[in-house]
C-alpha cells in the first residue's frame, strides 16, 4: 500500500475504509494521472497553432515529469528511516530552467501536480502523481511525441517571428531593402534607379 500511494492521510482514510485496499490503492493512483493528463497532455506535431498557448504550458509539465523520472532512474528509490520515501526532487530554479519557463509552477502547485516545498524544492504533489509520471514516461513512443510536440511548438513560434512584404505595382527598378527588426531597427525600402546599358 505504502509503495502505490505513500502517507498522505487522505489516501490512507480511503485504503483503510475499503474492503479491497489494493484495488482502492489502483484506483487512486488511476485517478491521478487522469488529473494530470486531463490538464497537460501534449498533442504532438499536428497540433492547431490555436492550442499553442496551452501546449505551452502542457508540455513544460511534461518535460519537468521526465526529468522528475530520470532523476529516479539514475538513482534509484530512497529511502529515510524518519521521513520515509524520498520522492526525486529538484530546487525551484532548475525546475523553471528545465521547463524554460518561470511562470507555471507555482500554478501547478496550485492543482497538485507538482509540489513546492519550504526549502523551495519541486517534486511529484504525491506518490500516485510520481506514479502516473513513470507510467507516462514508460509508455512507448512518449519521448518522440514530446519531442514533436516541443518542435511544433518552435515552429509556430518562428513563424509568429516572421513578416511577410508584399510588393505590388512595381516599376522597372532596383528596390534596396534594410533594416534590422529583429534589434529593433525598421525596415526600410528604397528605390534605385535602373542603369540603361549603353550601345557606344
Amino acid at each position: 500500500v505504502y509503495e502505490k500511494i505513500g502517507g498522505r492521510l487522505s489516501f490512507l482514510n480511503q485504503v483503510a475504509r475499503s474492503k479491497d485496499m489494493l484495488h482502492t490503492c489502483d484506483k487512486i493512483c488511476e485517478a491521478e494521472k487522469t488529473w494530470f493528463l486531463n490538464n497537460c497532455w501534449i498533442l504532438g506535431e499536428e497540433m492547431d497553432d490555436d492550442v499553442m498557448d496551452q501546449q505551452k504550458y502542457a508540455s513544460a509539465a511534461m518535460v519537468l515529469a521526465k526529468a522528475l523520472v530520470d532523476q529516479e532512474k539514475e538513482r534509484g528509490s530512497i529511502y529515510d528511516p524518519e521521513t520515509g520515501r524520498v520522492l526525486p526532487q529538484v530546487p525551484l530554479h532548475k525546475a523553471r530552467e528545465i521547463m524554460t519557463r518561470a511562470d507555471f509552477i507555482k500554478d501547478y502547485d496550485h492543482i497538485n501536480i507538482f509540489t513546492i516545498d519550504a526549502q523551495a524544492m519541486v517534486r511529484a504533489a504525491s506518490v500516485p502523481m510520481l506514479n502516473a509520471f513513470r507510467q507516462i514516461c514508460n509508455e512507448e513512443g512518449f519521448e518522440e511525441h514530446l519531442q514533436a510536440t516541443l518542435d511544433r511548438i518552435s515552429a509556430i513560434e518562428s513563424l509568429g517571428r516572421t513578416r511577410e512584404i508584399v510588393a505590388k505595382d512595381l516599376i522597372s527598378n532596383i528596390y534596396q531593402i534594410q533594416g534590422r527588426p529583429d534589434k529593433g531597427q525598421g525596415v526600410h525600402v528604397s528605390v534605385k534607379a535602373k542603369e540603361d546599358n549603353v550601345n557606344d
